[in-house]
């Protein structure tokens, strides 16, 4: 069996494959660690004193999963997470912006208080077109 010391918070794996969590620890018992499902153990992961190996012993800790926080950018409408492999891909989809709404906030930039000619406006029509192309 692998040297193990059992401390409350941290999962087990035992023999047959099932994971506990130890709660809670009570020296004055001969099997004073106390795992999520009732059973008893050792500090060392034994559960019975007779047997040389038990199926219920536990034998090795399962490690924490790892957890990643990353900050969603404004307009997200929706996010994907996948395993592909041994890679986590996690995609994020732009909030659709309705057309008209891109069309007044170029022309707030560009065009506010002021009267166009023909040929002026097919420009700023051009502009729009070039600058919605590049986003």
């Amino acid at each position: 069996m692998s040297e193990i010391k059992l401390q409350v918070g941290k999962t087990y794996r035992n023999r047959k494959g099932k994971e506990v969590k130890i709660v809670e620890k009570d020296n004055t018992v001969n099997y004073p660690c106390l795992s999520s499902d009732g059973e008893r153990y050792t500090e060392s992961g034994k559960w019975s004193h007779f047997a040389e190996e038990h199926p219920k012993d536990l034998i090795e800790e399962v490690p924490e999963p790892t957890r990643h926080t990353f900050d969603i950018p404004d307009g997200v409408k929706k996010i994907t997470v996948s395993q592909e492999g041994n890679r986590i891909v996690v995609e994020m989809v732009p909030e659709e912006i309705p057309e008209k709404e891109k069309i007044d906030k170029f022309l707030e930039a560009y065009a506010d208080g002021v009267i166009w000619s023909r040929e002026q406006l097919r420009r700023l029509m051009e502009n729009y077109l070039k600058h919605r192309e590049g986003e």
